[in-house]
């Protein structure tokens, strides 16, 4: 997608965040750019755009990780109710019992 987007002569920005929502280092700069234009060609103050855009983006955020949560849940107790238990029986409505921990923590311990 990069070399396409470049041979048009334009920027390729991918716009990443991570699970928590912290925006990556190509979206900051995209913000920054478009926080200028706001400003130079339609007078917006600065503070306020970024304020407001940055709520929109977070909520957004927060509302698609809301729906996913809901639809696992949803899942899980689904397949409860009509008696059927999962591979390996595991209890995690969130990570399959076959799927290894992101890391591992000293004296055992495994992170929620």
């Amino acid at each position: 997608m990069e070399d396409r987007v470049k041979a048009t002569g334009r920027e390729f920005l991918p716009l990443a965040f991570d699970t928590s929502g912290t925006p990556g280092a190509s979206f900051c700069k995209f913000f920054k750019k478009i926080s200028d234009i706001a400003v130079d060609r339609r007078g917006h103050d600065r503070k306020v755009f970024k304020a407001k855009w940055t709520i929109r983006i977070a909520m957004r955020m927060a509302l698609v990780r809301a729906r996913v949560g809901l639809k696992r849940a949803h899942t899980v107790a689904g397949r409860r109710a009509e008696g059927k238990r999962f591979r390996g029986a595991s209890t995690d409505p969130l990570r399959p019992a076959h799927a290894s921990p992101l890391m591992e923590m000293p004296n055992g311990h495994r992170p929620v």
